[in-house]
C-alpha cells in the first residue's frame, strides 16, 4: 500500500511541475510577443536598451509579495505572486 502512495506522489508531482513548466513557457512566449521594445524582453523602462537600470527596477521590488504595498503584478514574469530571484534572474540575462 505504501508502495502505491509513494508512486502517486511521485507521479503527481512529476505532473505538477510539468504544468508550471508549461505555463512559464507559455508566459514567456507571451510577453516576447507583445514586447515592443527594439531592445526586447527586459527593457522595463522602455530606454529601448536593458541595463542597470531595468535590473535597479525589478531588484528594489526584491521579496515584494501579492498583498505587500509595492507588488506589481508587471515585475512576477512566472506569476508566483511574489517577485523572486527567478523574475531578477530573467532581466539580468536578457542583457
Amino acid at each position: 500500500m505504501a508502495r502505491i502512495a509513494k508512486s502517486h506522489r511521485i507521479f503527481h508531482s512529476s505532473r505538477m511541475e510539468i504544468s508550471l513548466m508549461m505555463k512559464l513557457f507559455c508566459h514567456i512566449v507571451v510577453i516576447r510577443s507583445t514586447n515592443r521594445s527594439p531592445a526586447g524582453f527586459g527593457d522595463l523602462n522602455g530606454d529601448d536598451v536593458v541595463d542597470d537600470t531595468d535590473v535597479s527596477m525589478i531588484s528594489s521590488r526584491w521579496n515584494v509579495c501579492e498583498g505587500d504595498e509595492d507588488y506589481d503584478k508587471f515585475f512576477d514574469f512566472d506569476e508566483d505572486r511574489c517577485v523572486t530571484v527567478i523574475d531578477i534572474m530573467k532581466i539580468v540575462n536578457s542583457r
